[in-house]
């Protein structure tokens, strides 16, 4: 670790670098921002940019190229001063390709442009027909003011629009408008869209760019900038030479003779030539003495080119895209046992463990079965004269370099801190840094080679790669090149990424291709590097790299900028605990000298170990004195006061020289100067830098406490001067400087500084340093300190030490002048003892300074001249001999535009810390604001009308110096003094002022104190509000301000001209809104509310601040200076105070929050009557219990409590229904007619029970109940219990039956509805009541209505058991056999295979039977039996393996389909159904009872199959005339299977061709004989006719089963619809998905189709567990 702190004595010490060398870094830098530019721009992913984007990408990028220019200009000046070949052809190869990425940039930019330009739509012109041929029309580009293009522009519209007798002139004017853009459009918008305007506009441009030298100078300026060409490129030759032709053409048209130009044409394109075509020329020159001509050297360029075109046709380049984007990026595949090829992608920076031995980079093809290697090289990172060897990866799609951060904590590298996001691949952000570190990048075989760099630091950058080690076999052809990465074979660690960023620096001309086959090969400084497939390794690793970095730019700007309008409190500033440990540590370390100088330590965050965490700076801070030092060599006078200030250190002994040390606890500060005119004494003040990070990138300000802050608030020293009658001023002399630091803390303030010899040393600062952060605490603190101690013997110092002065500066007064005098000497002895010397004395009486000496004045003869007088006192102008202040325009120049950042730069110009330029400042906050609600870039250009308004605000600037302010208010410790604050808003703004008034005698002066003004905010807020707002904010400045001034117990009185703010104000402020509420009491515990008072608009001052006025007329403006004239009167003449009336706006809402328990119905908790009885059964026993009353012994309820129950529920709801009905008849009286039950005639029996009285009274054979039943409710919870409850004991009878039921007893009014409203969502009923879905008979599918093949599409099923006998005799083993039938879709050919079983191993076994001798088929259809999902398992999977010994190759390369029918759909295979119906008829036909082996019933199923094959397809006529009947035999062996044998015919054999042919002939008629015979045929639908609504996904269906019980059918939902076979639309199966099932498929026609929830208007409470289980599927 000692290398890494302290170089060895082995390694020699770093020359400084030439000149030539900084300049060819300069140039390097230069080259490099094109190169990062075009990256930039290029970046893939990026929106399309808009035409004004691509305009300032276009003045960027030759912005940036005429840098290039001028460093390289500069930079071959030194190098050929120098004599240094070999920078200068590394220069050239940087200039050449720079220029070739800068040429391709601007050339693609240019080309957008043209593009993105739009074209105006032109009328359709006539063609022109001459010698009867018809040519194209003729038309003009669009002009935007190229002077080059001028010409062609003017006579092609001259021919096309100006010579043309069809045209009228303002026709013409307008064609002229949409032929031309930018400024040519300018200029023509300015002549009137008339026919008197065309000529106007015309001649305009005629003037404008008919300038002959302007013509010429452009065609002069494109041939003198030729672009040299870097590599042989016939394009490029050809680009050349028609250039310069066509400048000598343009030049010949403007009478310009190039004749004798051919020496200097010559040059200039040999000049540009690749170096083998230069060669070329001058072998072609037959005499080497003369002056060749142009035009042999436009023969030759026309040879060559050509000869480069035919070179480059036959043998075509490949251009590598660049990656603008990437981070890593691994795709692993997935283990060979997964059926199904994918890859997984992970992205982000993978992570391993450091490896030290030639580490190495390679990169993988995202296919996972070819290795691609990347370039990568071992450089040396060098830091502080060490080097330290890395492996780097050369990533060309990366925008910036990157290190690990195991290097980087290696090297300990200095770093600043920065917030980067790293993103790549689908713009993700991959990784964050945070630190930016710089470093020198050396190549091992060229040590004298060295790049500059910065770089990210990220935690890891690619881990290990490659994943595993490249075998060497498939490298043995390699070539003998000096590699950069020698192992790049070995996976090893990747600690650097080498970025575009110096890319163009790394990489040279030298390329070499088909290495090892596949491999190419590039050169470096670091040696050759490898790039491409290695097609013999496998891997199973994808990386590829590429990164993105963004950077924060001003959101923070943003922020800040958006307070100014923001609604805020001001923040309250809290304590830290930090503050009060630098507090402590003042006190208990503090002391003074014997000189009275106070001696400080520094507060370090650990005062253990100070300076502990520091590291190394020297170095640091050395690289920083030489870059200072050298920038000061320009301007030697500044030099020379930088050096005088800096021997003034040593001169007063507040520095000494120390020997330089290694040791990590001492901080060296880098310094530089700052230069401020404007400063009567020290014009050059040097900084020093404590900021500035250590080689581990710590910085001294890292470590140390800032302290509180202590310095008084400016705007209050200035106030409380304006109190005195008589002031003074002054400023303590180097006050930092004048306070010792205590030496066990100066090690950590050393700088670097040439001694007299001019040798570079070591120095100690002695005293508090500014730039440190802790300085401005130590040095105010300091001061305090002493007014505590010089309290005794100079209590007048010690009060304005404390209270009147600001960092610095002394600004106090007093009321008379002796009182005055003595204030400076007690203050000038108290400071002086402390060895703090005052300076820069004013005053604005003289008398006051006489004991002054001269030199110590501001100025020597201070108010004795009226120039001298004037003084800047806190960024204030003073003009002493006038008392006032005053202020001075600043220099500003009016420009055509402006940025959002020019705007608020030149608003910041305006210093008014006490807010007496308000009402002119707000304007420029209120048009920044609109500014920001444009939504303006800080760098865009404002509105033209946006940018005039500005302008004339600046213009306004030049008035500033007709502002006069009075400093003395008028106070007297004997007057009386009074403060009246202001307060308004605007829809803009709103702002506040303070006056003092001031009573002497008869005499009443009033001055403007101070104002503040805020914009309003971006949202809307309503005026009462804002002037709310205005009023809080005088109330801030009332409290802030007013304590501190000597005139703090003076009356205050606040105006304002809202009289709702008033109105709100009377009242408490938990009366209003919450934003009201805050405010008002803000408002009223700052301020009496009594002090508030009415004025009117016209005479409020602050009306002003929230409006904005101009400045003239604020410098005449009394209301504002002075304020109303009534306040300089007595109080009778002010604003008379009426009654306030009250106000209902933004009145808080009077919520009272109440809670009621909700009516629930007792029976709404139950879903069955009889539970419902028995729960209230025991209720009532509770009762009785309770009561102590008897209740029954027994522990179930009797039928006695039941009935008491009963009668409880109905006396419930009848009371709830017919509560008025049931009082009228208690009182006797008779039911209004208004009654629902007022034809019932009801009565009130024993029980208080309503029943009704109708016409059956007399009817002796019917019981009680039946002639008065009891009255019940419709819309009851009883009524509906009942019914059902007599639904469920009736076994879910019809309505009838439940209504005959019900009547026995209970008279409910419209029974039949409610009987229908609760029977019909019964789940029961409801299955039994809804037919199944039905679907319109589906169309047949492809296979059957196709010709193909017999059994080419198979239908399949089981026929059977049947039994079979093991043998023929006696005693034999009866077993059960199948039959496997096959059925053919387009022909009906039935196959029949018996088998032994239902295994898939028999079904295997007879498919390979059927294939054998009918053929593989391609598809096969089956309903879905066990052995037929079996045996498609393993037929997808194994059979055609397993047969493919005995079928034929040409049936085993055919894929075999297997598709099923939905289960319980036997329908959807009629056609194989049909066929073993056949089959099973014939079979029992002749077999009857009889058993056959199996032999024989394989004999006999051949001899059935031949039946069945035989029969005809179509139905037969009785015309002996007609063909036979067309049956499946025909398609498999030409003819019937059961025809009679034909007779033999005699006569001559055919050949076998025409044997073929015939067989060809006979084969096509038949199937001509299918399609019109048989397939016509099937046309019609014999059922299911009508099609109806199809199923939807999520409809809840009832699933029949044919061997379960209706109640117990399962209900599911469908989750998707299968697709029909055909294009129909009509689906005719589904699959379900269910809690009770898996997933399964169903036909439609086992479905029925419900709605869910099954019961409308009923609750979940209804159903019983059984339901709820059954419809929870």
């Amino acid at each position: 670790m000692a290398s890494a702190e302290k170089p060895t004595a082995e390694q020699p010490t770093a020359e400084p670098p030439t000149a030539a060398a900084v300049a060819l870094r300069k140039f390097t830098a230069a080259s490099d921002r094109v190169s990062i530019f075009e990256a930039k721009i290029n970046t893939p992913g990026q929106t399309s940019p808009s035409l004004h984007l691509l305009q300032v990408r276009l003045q960027q990028v030759r912005a940036l190229w005429d840098k290039v220019e001028t460093e390289y200009d500069m930079c071959s000046d030194l190098i050929a001063q120098e004599g240094s070949p070999e920078m200068g052809s590394v220069l050239q190869s940087k200039y050449d390709y720079c220029y070739s990425v800068y040429e391709s940039c601007s050339a693609e930019i240019s080309a957008t442009i043209d593009s993105a330009t739009p074209q105006a739509v032109q009328p359709p012109s006539q063609p022109i027909i001459s010698s009867g041929c018809r040519l194209p029309p003729c038309d003009t580009e669009v002009f935007d003011g190229d002077y080059l293009r001028w010409p062609t522009f003017r006579d092609l519209f001259t021919a096309v629009y100006v010579n043309n007798p069809r045209l009228t002139p303002v026709e013409k004017l307008f064609h002229l408008l949409t032929k031309t853009s930018g400024e040519a459009k300018a200029i023509v918008s300015k002549s009137p869209l008339t026919n008197d305007g065309f000529a106007s506009a015309w001649e305009a441009l005629q003037d404008r760019f008919q300038n002959k030298r302007l013509l010429v100078n452009s065609q002069l300026k494109l041939l003198f900038n030729l672009s040299s060409i870097s590599q042989e490129s016939g394009h490029a030759l050809k680009e050349l030479q028609s250039t310069i032709q066509g400048c000598l053409t343009a030049l010949a048209h403007s009478q310009i003779s190039t004749d004798n130009w051919d020496c200097l044409l010559v040059f200039l394109c040999a000049s540009k030539l690749p170096k083998v075509t230069l060669s070329l020329w001058e072998q072609s020159l037959t005499s080497k003495s003369d002056i060749p001509a142009w035009e042999e050297m436009n023969t030759f360029l026309s040879e060559r080119y050509r000869t480069l075109e035919a070179i480059e046709d036959m043998k075509p380049t490949q251009a590598v895209p660049k990656k603008l984007q990437s981070f890593e990026t691994k795709v692993s595949t997935k283990p060979k046992g997964s059926s199904t090829p994918s890859a997984q992608l992970s992205s982000g920076p993978s992570s391993s463990n450091a490896s030290t031995s030639n580490p190495t980079v390679q990169n993988y093809f995202a296919s996972g079965t070819t290795a691609v290697l990347l370039s990568t090289a071992i450089i040396d990172v060098c830091h502080l004269g060490t080097n330290y060897r890395a492996r780097a990866l050369i990533d060309s799609g990366s925008e910036a370099t990157f290190i690990s951060e195991r290097l980087f904590n290696l090297i300990k590298l200095p770093f600043r801190s920065i917030q980067t996001q790293v993103s790549g691949l689908n713009q993700s952000v991959s990784a964050k840094s945070t630190r930016l570190c710089h470093f020198q990048v050396r190549s091992p075989t060229k040590p004298g080679l060295q790049l500059d760099t910065a770089a990210y630091v990220l935690p890891a950058l690619a881990g290990k790669l490659p994943s595993y080690p490249i075998a060497r076999d498939s490298l043995k052809d390699l070539p003998a090149l000096q590699w950069a990465d020698p192992k790049f074979y070995e996976s090893s660690q990747i600690d650097v990424l080498i970025g575009a960023d110096i890319l163009p620096s790394v990489m040279l001309s030298g390329t070499r291709g088909n290495i090892c086959g596949s491999l190419l090969g590039q050169e470096t400084i670091f040696g050759w590097v490898l790039t491409g497939p290695i097609s013999q390794v496998n891997s199973n690793r994808v990386a590829s790299f590429t990164t993105q970095v963004h950077q924060v730019g001003d959101e923070a700007l943003d922020a800040l900028l958006s307070k100014f309008w923001e609604v805020e409190d001001l923040p309250v500033q809290m304590v830290k605990e930090s503050d009060s440990y630098c507090e402590r540590n003042f006190l208990q370390t503090t002391k003074r000298d014997a000189s009275g100088r106070y001696v400080v330590t520094l507060p370090f965050c650990d005062p253990v170990n100070s300076g502990s965490n520091l590291g190394y700076s020297r170095s640091i801070a050395l690289a920083q004195f030489l870059r200072n030092e050298n920038r000061l060599k320009r301007d030697f006078p500044l030099k020379e006061q930088y050096d005088s200030v800096i021997q003034e250190y040593l001169d007063l002994g507040h520095m000494k020289e120390v020997p330089s040390t290694h040791n990590s606890s001492t901080y060296y500060l880098p310094h530089h100067a700052v230069i401020k005119p404007e400063s009567t004494t020290t014009k050059l003040r040097v900084v020093f830098n404590a900021s500035s990070p250590s080689a581990n990138g710590t910085s001294l300000n890292d470590i140390l406490h800032a302290g509180p802050v202590l310095q008084s608030d400016l705007t209050i020293q200035i106030l409380k001067w304006r109190c005195f009658q008589y002031v003074f001023s002054a400023d303590i002399t180097k006050m930092y400087r004048q306070i010792w630091v205590d030496s066990k803390h100066t090690p950590f303030q050393r700088i670097l500084f040439r001694n007299k010899e001019g040798d570079i040393r070591d120095f100690e600062l002695q005293t508090v340093t500014f730039g440190v952060n802790c300085a401005p605490f130590l040095a105010i603190r300091v001061l305090q300190q002493l007014a505590k101690d010089v309290q005794g013997p100079f209590p007048q110092a010690s009060r304005i030490i404390q209270h009147h002065m600001y960092v610095d500066d002394v600004l106090a007064g007093a009321n008379s002048v002796e009182d005055a005098q003595d204030s400076v000497q007690e203050l000038r002895a108290a400071l002086s003892s402390a060895g703090f010397p005052l300076r820069k004395w004013t005053s604005n009486h003289k008398s006051i300074l006489s004991n002054i000496p001269a030199e110590h004045l501001l100025h020597s003869e201070f108010l004795d001249i009226d120039a001298e007088s004037t003084a800047k006192t806190l960024g204030i102008r003073w003009r002493a001999k006038s008392d006032e202040f005053y202020f001075v325009p600043p220099e500003l120049i009016v420009e055509p535009s402006y940025t959002k950042r020019e705007v608020l730069s030149q608003i910041a110009k305006l210093f008014d810390p006490a807010g007496w330029l308000a009402p002119f400042i707000i304007r420029s906050k209120m048009f920044m604001q609109e500014i920001w609600l444009q939504d303006l870039g800080w760098d865009d250009k404002l509105p033209t009308h946006m940018s005039q308004r500005w302008q004339s605000f600046l213009r306004e600037y030049s008035d500033l110096n007709k502002i006069r302010v009075p400093r003395w208010v008028g106070y007297q410790p004997e007057v009386i003094v009074e403060h009246h604050g202001f307060c308004d808003a605007s829809q803009k703004a709103y702002g506040a002022a303070i006056y003092v008034r001031v009573e002497m005698g008869h005499q009443i002066l009033t001055r403007l104190l101070t104002a503040k003004t805020r914009v309003a905010p971006v949202k809307t807020v309503s005026l009462p509000r804002l002037e709310l707002c205005g009023a809080v904010l005088l109330t801030e400045m009332v409290t802030a301000i007013l304590p501190h001034l000597p005139t703090a117990s003076s009356d205050l009185r606040c105006w304002t001209d809202s009289t709702i703010v008033l109105a709100w104000l009377r009242k408490p402020a938990c009366n209003w809104t919450t934003f009201v509420a805050n405010r008002v009491a803000k408002i009223t515990q700052a301020t009496p509310v009594d002090c508030w008072a009415h004025v009117p608009s016209e005479q409020n001052s602050a009306d002003l601040a929230s409006r904005g006025v101009p400045l003239i007329d604020l410098a005449d403006s009394k209301l504002w200076w002075q304020g109303p004239e009534w306040l300089q009167g007595p109080r009778e003449l002010w604003p008379a105070q009426n009654a306030i009336d009250p106000t209902e706006l933004e009145q808080r809402a009077v919520k009272v929050h109440f809670s009621k328990t909700p009516s629930e119905e007792y029976l709404e908790r139950f879903s069955k009557l009889d539970k419902a009885l028995r729960v209230l059964t025991y209720v009532l026993r509770f009762l009785k219990r309770c009561r102590k009353s008897a209740i029954s012994p027994t522990p179930r309820p009797t039928s006695d409590e039941i009935r008491e129950a009963e009668r409880v529920l109905i006396s419930i709801a009848q009371r709830r229904a017919y509560g008025q009905e049931q009082k009228h008849l208690a009182e006797k009286r008779s039911l209004p007619v208004s009654s629902p039950i007022a034809n019932l005639f009801p009565f009130i029996d024993q029980h208080g029970l309503l029943r009704a009285c109708g016409r059956l009274t007399a009817a002796k054979g019917l019981q009680y109940d039946e002639r008065h039943p009891i009255i019940l409710p419709y819309d009851c919870r009883l009524s509906r219990l009942l019914i059902q409850f007599a639904h469920q004991i009736t076994l879910h009878g019809g309505s009838q039956l439940i209504v005959r039921l019900i009547r026995s007893k209970y008279w409910i009014p419209k029974i039949k509805n409610l009987v229908k409203a609760v029977v019909n969502p019964c789940k029961i009923c409801t299955i039994y009541k809804k037919r199944l879905q039905t679907q319109l008979m589906g169309d047949f599918p492809t296979d059957r209505v196709s010709f193909s093949r017999a059994f080419t599409y198979t239908g399949v099923d089981y026929a059977g058991p049947f039994e079979i006998k093991n043998y023929t005799g006696r005693a034999c083993l009866i077993t059960k056999g199948y039959v496997c039938v096959f059925v053919c879709f387009s022909t009906k050919a039935i196959h029949l295979e018996p088998t032994s079983d239902l295994t898939t191993e028999k079904f295997l076994a007879a498919f390979a039977r059927f294939v054998a001798r009918r053929g593989c088929p391609q598809r096969v259809h089956s309903d879905n039996g066990k052995t037929f999902v079996g045996a498609a398992t393993l037929l997808s999977r194994d059979f055609l393996q397993a047969v493919k010994e005995s079928v034929t190759d040409a049936y085993s390369h055919q894929g075999l389909v297997w598709r099923f029918i939905p289960p319980g759909a036997p329908h959807m295979g009629g056609l194989w159904e049909a066929g073993v119906k056949s089959f099973k008829t014939l079979f029992y036909k002749a077999s009857a009872t009889r058993k056959y082996t199996f032999e024989e019933l394989a004999t006999l199923l051949a001899k059935i199959e031949a039946c069945l094959n035989s029969r005809p397809l179509s139905p037969m006529s009785e015309d002996p005339s007609d063909l036979l009947a067309l049956t499946p035999g025909h398609f498999l062996v030409g003819g019937p299977l059961l025809s009679t044998a034909e007779p033999e015919i005699k006569g001559e054999a055919k050949s076998i061709l025409n044997r073929w042919q015939h067989l060809k002939a006979q084969h096509q008629q038949f199937s001509v004989r299918w399609k019109e015979e048989y397939l016509k045929e099937l046309h019609k639908r014999y059922k299911w006719q009508y099609p109806t609504r199809n199923l939807q996904i999520g409809d809840m269906v009832v699933v029949k089963e044919d061997n379960l019980p209706s109640d117990e059918w399962r209900l599911g939902r469908i989750s998707s619809v299968q697709e029909p076979m055909t294009s129909s639309e009509l689906w005719r199966s589904a699959q379900l998905v269910g809690l009770l099932s898996a997933q399964s498929i169903r036909s439609y026609f086992f479905l029925r189709r419900i709605k869910y929830p099954p019961f409308p208007g009923t609750r979940a409470s209804q159903f019983s567990r059984s339901d709820v289980s059954c419809y929870s599927c």
